[in-house]
């Protein structure tokens, strides 16, 4: 695909989200293995269920720009004595 400058714009904005968790170590990453077509853990029958598992809706954070759910998320950890 060629890119115009009417069309720029509208790629460095999907790329720009694509990549936002780049330099976030907290932000999700990976994509679950059962939503992945090429996956051994693929399920076909769940696929079009996305939104049953995951929040799809507009500016969630389980989901990726395309749509695909993430697999591993940052929880904190609570240890007593770390910082100290």
């Amino acid at each position: 695909m060629a890119y115009s400058a009417s069309n720029t714009g509208a790629a460095l904005a999907y790329l720009s989200a694509l990549f936002a968790g780049d330099t976030n170590d907290r932000h999700p990453y990976g994509t679950d293995p059962v939503f992945l077509r090429n996956s051994v853990l693929y399920e076909p029958d769940l696929a079009d269920n996305v939104g049953d598992y995951y929040n799809t809706s507009g500016g969630a954070e389980e989901v990726s720009v395309t749509g695909a759910p993430f697999g591993f998320f940052h929880r904190g950890l609570q240890v007593s004595g770390v910082g100290k």
